[in-house]
């Protein structure tokens, strides 16, 4: 569960440096065979930050992509982006 400290932490601007830093992390980041985060679902995470009212906390996905989480009603809300820089739903 995330820290709704972390969350308030968060600026759009420092939100999108945070996703911007994505673009440093190298193959295996995680450990675990993680892609690098792609240019793609970098743009496409800074966008959607800009649209929101709340803003998010970015999170590197381990397939290259980003998702996207904020608290609502004490409960988490995830917005996946793919390598593609689209929304990834789980089916």
């Amino acid at each position: 569960m995330l820290d709704p400290r972390t969350l308030e932490e968060f600026t759009v601007e420092s939100a999108q440096q945070y996703v911007e830093n994505f673009s440093k992390l190298k193959d295996n980041w995680n450990s675990y065979k993680a892609c690098v985060i792609t240019p793609k679902a970098i743009a496409a995470a800074k966008d959607l930050i800009s649209l929101v009212k709340e803003v998010p906390q970015p999170i590197p996905l381990p397939n290259g992509g980003i998702m996207l989480t904020w608290l609502w009603n004490g409960k988490e809300v995830n917005i996946q982006l793919g390598r593609d820089g689209k929304l990834d739903f789980d089916e």
